[in-house]
């Protein structure tokens, strides 16, 4: 496998999704609601579009080298992450389940955050590349299991 080295950016679709699930919460809000409950939901709602329009990405880049394995830089320092089976990819939306070393992290992939190719190579890589390591795992250790049973 080609090594390759994918760089994140902010989204349009995440921020276009957020803005229309905020104006429909405020429509049932003032449909649904009268007075101070209006004011504090309303409120509510303001400052969680804030947060969402806003969130920082923690992840910069994904790099896999030769071996498939995954490196994930964040903004201050680099790690390596083991891709988990919990992760979903389709065709416009890739929720990405990473093992690092001290926690396990979620990363939402849309498909503008990336450019096509590179959106590509990820939904190839996270489907297919990140087997070879578990392959290459089980034949080393099935050598060692050989070696051992022949000593």
């Amino acid at each position: 496998m080609l090594p390759f080295i994918l760089h994140f950016r902010v989204s349009k679709q995440r921020r276009i999704i957020a803005i229309s699930f905020a104006l429909c919460l405020m429509a049932v809000i003032q449909l649904s609601f009268s007075g101070s409950l209006n004011i504090i939901f309303s409120i509510a709602t303001i400052l969680a579009t804030y947060w969402a329009w806003q969130e920082p990405m923690p992840i910069k880049s994904l790099a896999i080298n030769t071996k498939a394995q995954a490196f994930l830089t964040f903004s201050h320092a680099t790690y390596e992450a083991h891709l988990l089976s919990g992760s979903v990819i389709t065709p416009y939306v890739c929720w990405l389940k990473w093992q690092l070393p001290e926690k396990i992290l979620w990363q939402c992939v849309w498909q503008d955050s990336l450019t096509a190719n590179d959106f590509r190579r990820l939904r190839v890589w996270a489907r297919f590349g990140k087997h070879q390591v578990r392959n290459l795992c089980k034949t080393r250790h099935s050598a060692f299991s050989q070696e051992n049973e022949e000593s």
